[in-house]
């Protein structure tokens, strides 16, 4: 259905909102115009299922589209979390369940990332990566290609040090719970990651990703907002 809604969606009913996309925009790198114009019909078709179906939240299967429509997700999960509706990457339902969860307790968006690097174990600090970032939580952003397949377009979103959360809520019956209060310390660049990378130093220690971490994806949002979560994800899992 998603496919169906894309391929009857028009550039020219979709024009207003290239043109605002490109003119927030810092730069554009890789895409041409064509590009922003698939990925933007790719959107209103995922708005169209929002309406339809009245979805507070939902999960995309970014990969498998990519073939089909020629374009990727990236900017369509982008301006959804940027008007209130979570909108998760690569079908990943509990890191979606999480962001749903963040933004009914912050009233914040979110950033979902992957851990990508990490710089100083004994510090603290770690990458996280993605290719899609609402973009009222950056302060600019430049308009790039999807770091994997090196097409369609993605959002290199550009951040100031500020103080964030990280979060993820996971397990079989979504029992476990990591929560770090952070401070980003900057965006970094690294042509090998996806494109908004933030360098984080977290409270707690870092050998949670390394060992015992509840899964790939977690939840990044602006705030220190660690003791309202652990409160209410505490009463959650009391009623699992």
């Amino acid at each position: 259905e998603v496919v169906s809604n894309y391929d009857n969606i028009s550039s020219k009913e979709v024009e207003d909102a290239v043109n605002e996309f490109i003119n927030g925009a810092q730069s554009i790198k890789e895409p041409s115009n064509e590009d922003v114009y698939k990925a933007m019909r790719l959107c209103r078709a995922i708005e169209r299922m929002v309406d339809k179906y009245q979805l507070n939240a939902f999960t995309l299967n970014c990969f498998d589209l990519i073939p089909q429509t020629h374009t990727t997700g990236c900017v369509a999960l982008s301006l959804l979390n940027e008007r209130g509706i979570p909108a998760g990457c690569e079908g990943d339902i509990q890191t979606l369940l999480t962001m749903l969860a963040v933004k009914m307790i912050t009233g914040e968006p979110c950033f979902m990332a992957n851990p990508s690097k990490i710089i100083h174990n004994a510090r603290h600090e770690m990458v996280f990566a993605h290719c899609t970032i609402a973009p009222s939580l950056t302060d600019s952003y430049v308009i790039r290609t999807h770091y994997e397949t090196q097409s369609g377009v993605a959002v290199e979103g550009i951040l100031n040090p500020t103080a964030v959360t990280v979060v993820k809520c996971g397990g079989s019956r979504m029992e476990r719970v990591f929560i770090s209060d952070a401070e980003l310390l900057e965006t970094t660049s690294n042509p090998n990651m996806c494109r908004t990378q933030l360098l984080l130093r977290l409270k707690e220690p870092l050998n949670y990703f390394l060992e015992d971490s509840i899964g790939n994806h977690h939840v990044i949002v602006k705030g220190n907002h660690t003791a309202r979560l652990k409160t209410v994800f505490s009463m959650l899992s009391n009623k699992t």
